[in-house]
Protein backbone atom coordinates (compact mmCIF):
# COMPACT_ATOMS: atom_id res chain seq x y z
CA UNK A 1 0.00 0.00 0.00
CA UNK A 2 1.35 3.42 -1.00
CA UNK A 3 0.78 6.59 0.98
CA UNK A 4 -0.69 9.74 -0.58
CA UNK A 5 1.74 12.62 -0.93
CA UNK A 6 1.26 14.94 2.06
CA UNK A 7 4.15 17.40 1.77
CA UNK A 8 3.07 19.62 4.69
CA UNK A 9 2.15 16.96 7.26
CA UNK A 10 4.35 17.15 10.36
CA UNK A 11 2.54 15.29 13.17
CA UNK A 12 0.40 12.14 13.25
CA UNK A 13 -1.01 11.16 16.63
CA UNK A 14 -3.47 8.27 16.49
CA UNK A 15 -2.61 6.11 19.49
CA UNK A 16 -5.22 4.19 21.50
CA UNK A 17 -7.66 3.55 18.68
CA UNK A 18 -8.72 0.46 16.75
CA UNK A 19 -6.80 1.00 13.53
CA UNK A 20 -6.03 -2.16 11.59
CA UNK A 21 -4.14 -3.10 8.45
CA UNK A 22 -0.69 -2.10 7.26
CA UNK A 23 1.32 1.08 7.30
CA UNK A 24 2.19 2.41 3.83
CA UNK A 25 5.68 1.25 2.92
CA UNK A 26 6.65 4.73 1.67
CA UNK A 27 5.04 6.71 4.48
CA UNK A 28 8.06 8.83 5.41
CA UNK A 29 9.05 9.73 1.87
CA UNK A 30 5.45 10.67 1.09
CA UNK A 31 5.43 12.98 4.12
CA UNK A 32 8.84 14.68 3.88
CA UNK A 33 8.15 17.03 6.82
CA UNK A 34 6.87 14.36 9.21
CA UNK A 35 8.41 14.80 12.67
CA UNK A 36 6.18 12.66 14.89
CA UNK A 37 4.44 9.37 14.05
CA UNK A 38 2.49 7.99 17.00
CA UNK A 39 0.21 5.05 16.19
CA UNK A 40 0.78 2.89 19.25
CA UNK A 41 -1.88 0.78 20.95
CA UNK A 42 -3.82 -0.12 17.83
CA UNK A 43 -4.02 -3.35 15.81
CA UNK A 44 -1.70 -2.51 12.93
CA UNK A 45 -0.29 -5.76 11.69
CA UNK A 46 2.05 -5.46 8.72
CA UNK A 47 5.63 -6.68 8.53
CA UNK A 48 7.71 -3.78 9.76
CA UNK A 49 10.57 -5.07 7.62
CA UNK A 50 8.69 -3.94 4.50
CA UNK A 51 8.46 -0.31 5.57
CA UNK A 52 11.16 1.90 4.11
CA UNK A 53 11.23 4.44 6.91
CA UNK A 54 14.19 6.61 5.85
CA UNK A 55 15.61 5.21 2.62
CA UNK A 56 19.20 5.93 1.71
CA UNK A 57 19.55 8.85 -0.68
CA UNK A 58 22.11 9.90 -3.28
CA UNK A 59 21.95 13.43 -1.90
CA UNK A 60 24.25 13.39 1.15
CA UNK A 61 22.56 16.53 2.51
CA UNK A 62 19.15 14.86 2.58
CA UNK A 63 17.90 14.76 6.19
CA UNK A 64 14.64 13.18 7.31
CA UNK A 65 13.07 15.29 10.08
CA UNK A 66 11.44 12.33 11.88
CA UNK A 67 12.08 12.79 15.61
CA UNK A 68 9.61 10.42 17.27
CA UNK A 69 8.56 7.00 15.98
CA UNK A 70 6.06 5.50 18.40
CA UNK A 71 4.55 2.17 17.34
CA UNK A 72 4.24 0.20 20.60
CA UNK A 73 1.55 -2.33 21.40
CA UNK A 74 0.48 -3.11 17.86
CA UNK A 75 0.91 -6.38 15.99
CA UNK A 76 3.93 -5.65 13.82
CA UNK A 77 6.08 -8.61 12.83
CA UNK A 78 9.39 -9.05 11.02
CA UNK A 79 12.84 -7.69 11.83
CA UNK A 80 13.93 -4.15 12.61
CA UNK A 81 14.44 -2.46 9.22
CA UNK A 82 17.90 -1.16 8.39
CA UNK A 83 16.37 2.01 6.95
CA UNK A 84 15.71 3.22 10.52
CA UNK A 85 19.43 3.83 10.87
CA UNK A 86 19.06 6.63 8.28
CA UNK A 87 16.53 8.53 10.44
CA UNK A 88 19.30 10.72 11.80
CA UNK A 89 17.02 13.09 13.74
CA UNK A 90 15.28 10.38 15.77
CA UNK A 91 15.06 11.17 19.48
CA UNK A 92 12.54 8.48 20.50
CA UNK A 93 12.21 5.02 18.94
CA UNK A 94 9.57 2.82 20.54
CA UNK A 95 8.66 -0.50 18.90
CA UNK A 96 7.77 -2.29 22.11
CA UNK A 97 5.13 -4.96 22.61
CA UNK A 98 4.96 -6.24 19.06
CA UNK A 99 6.09 -9.50 17.45
CA UNK A 100 9.47 -8.41 16.14
CA UNK A 101 12.11 -11.06 15.50
CA UNK A 102 15.78 -11.09 14.53
CA UNK A 103 18.51 -9.04 16.14
CA UNK A 104 18.99 -5.48 17.36
CA UNK A 105 20.94 -3.71 14.64
CA UNK A 106 24.32 -2.29 15.50
CA UNK A 107 23.64 0.26 12.76
CA UNK A 108 21.23 2.01 15.14
CA UNK A 109 24.38 3.52 16.64
CA UNK A 110 24.25 6.00 13.73
CA UNK A 111 21.28 7.66 15.46
CA UNK A 112 23.38 10.21 17.31
CA UNK A 113 20.35 12.18 18.56
CA UNK A 114 18.57 9.15 20.00
CA UNK A 115 17.61 9.45 23.67
CA UNK A 116 15.08 6.64 24.17
CA UNK A 117 15.28 3.17 22.63
CA UNK A 118 12.39 0.91 23.68
CA UNK A 119 12.16 -2.57 22.16
CA UNK A 120 10.77 -4.53 25.09
CA UNK A 121 8.28 -7.40 24.86
CA UNK A 122 9.19 -8.70 21.42
CA UNK A 123 10.92 -11.86 20.24
CA UNK A 124 14.34 -10.37 19.56
CA UNK A 125 17.31 -12.73 19.71
CA UNK A 126 21.13 -12.75 19.59
CA UNK A 127 23.32 -10.28 21.47
CA UNK A 128 23.00 -6.68 22.52
CA UNK A 129 25.25 -4.78 20.08
CA UNK A 130 28.16 -3.04 21.77
CA UNK A 131 27.83 -0.27 19.17
CA UNK A 132 24.88 1.13 21.11
CA UNK A 133 27.52 2.63 23.40
CA UNK A 134 28.33 5.06 20.58
CA UNK A 135 24.99 6.87 20.91
CA UNK A 136 26.06 9.90 22.99
CA UNK A 137 22.60 11.13 24.02
CA UNK A 138 21.02 7.78 24.87
CA UNK A 139 19.21 7.96 28.23
CA UNK A 140 16.78 5.02 28.22
CA UNK A 141 17.58 1.51 26.96
CA UNK A 142 14.57 -0.77 27.46
CA UNK A 143 15.09 -4.29 26.12
CA UNK A 144 13.33 -6.47 28.69
CA UNK A 145 11.14 -9.46 27.85
CA UNK A 146 12.95 -10.64 24.73
CA UNK A 147 15.20 -13.62 24.00
CA UNK A 148 18.53 -11.78 24.01
CA UNK A 149 21.59 -13.87 24.82
CA UNK A 150 25.30 -13.44 25.40
CA UNK A 151 26.84 -10.99 27.80
CA UNK A 152 26.07 -7.41 28.71
CA UNK A 153 28.43 -5.48 26.41
CA UNK A 154 30.92 -3.33 28.27
CA UNK A 155 30.70 -0.89 25.36
CA UNK A 156 27.38 0.52 26.51
CA UNK A 157 29.31 2.32 29.25
CA UNK A 158 30.06 4.85 26.51
CA UNK A 159 26.54 6.22 27.02
CA UNK A 160 27.46 8.79 29.66
CA UNK A 161 23.91 10.19 29.75
CA UNK A 162 22.28 6.82 30.42
CA UNK A 163 19.61 6.92 33.13
CA UNK A 164 17.56 3.72 32.69
CA UNK A 165 18.57 0.24 31.57
CA UNK A 166 16.04 -2.59 31.68
CA UNK A 167 17.29 -6.02 30.62
CA UNK A 168 14.90 -8.12 32.70
CA UNK A 169 13.59 -11.44 31.39
CA UNK A 170 16.12 -12.33 28.72
CA UNK A 171 18.74 -15.07 28.40
CA UNK A 172 21.81 -13.01 29.23
CA UNK A 173 24.88 -14.71 30.70
CA UNK A 174 28.33 -13.84 32.01
CA UNK A 175 29.30 -11.19 34.53
CA UNK A 176 28.21 -7.59 34.94
CA UNK A 177 30.91 -5.44 33.27
CA UNK A 178 32.84 -3.26 35.69
CA UNK A 179 32.86 -0.45 33.13
CA UNK A 180 29.17 0.20 33.78
CA UNK A 181 30.31 2.13 36.83
CA UNK A 182 31.28 4.90 34.42
CA UNK A 183 27.62 5.75 33.80
CA UNK A 184 27.28 8.16 36.68
CA UNK A 185 23.78 9.34 35.72
CA UNK A 186 22.36 5.80 35.90
CA UNK A 187 19.33 5.63 38.21
CA UNK A 188 17.63 2.37 37.18
CA UNK A 189 19.42 -0.88 36.26
CA UNK A 190 17.21 -3.97 36.01
CA UNK A 191 18.71 -7.41 35.30
CA UNK A 192 16.20 -9.85 36.78
CA UNK A 193 15.49 -13.32 35.39
CA UNK A 194 18.64 -13.87 33.36
CA UNK A 195 21.59 -16.27 33.80
CA UNK A 196 24.22 -13.82 35.00
CA UNK A 197 27.04 -14.97 37.27
CA UNK A 198 29.73 -13.51 39.47
CA UNK A 199 29.56 -10.70 41.97
CA UNK A 200 28.10 -7.22 41.74
CA UNK A 201 30.99 -4.94 40.70
CA UNK A 202 31.97 -2.44 43.39
CA UNK A 203 32.46 0.06 40.55
CA UNK A 204 28.68 0.46 40.49
CA UNK A 205 29.08 2.51 43.66
CA UNK A 206 30.25 5.28 41.33
CA UNK A 207 26.66 5.43 40.04
CA UNK A 208 25.63 7.61 42.97
CA UNK A 209 22.09 8.11 41.66
CA UNK A 210 21.39 4.39 41.27
CA UNK A 211 18.23 3.37 43.09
Amino acid sequence: MDAPDLPSLEVVRGAFNRFTGALPIDLITSCPRLRILDLGCNSLSSSISDINFCPSHDNASKVYPLEELLLPNDQFSGSIPLSLANCSQLVILNLSFNKLTGSILGELSRLLNLERLSLWQNELTRTIPAELGNIPRLKNLVLNNNCLSGGIPSGISGCKNMEWINLNNNQLSGEIPTTLGQMQKLTLFLLGNNSLIGSIPPELENCSQLL
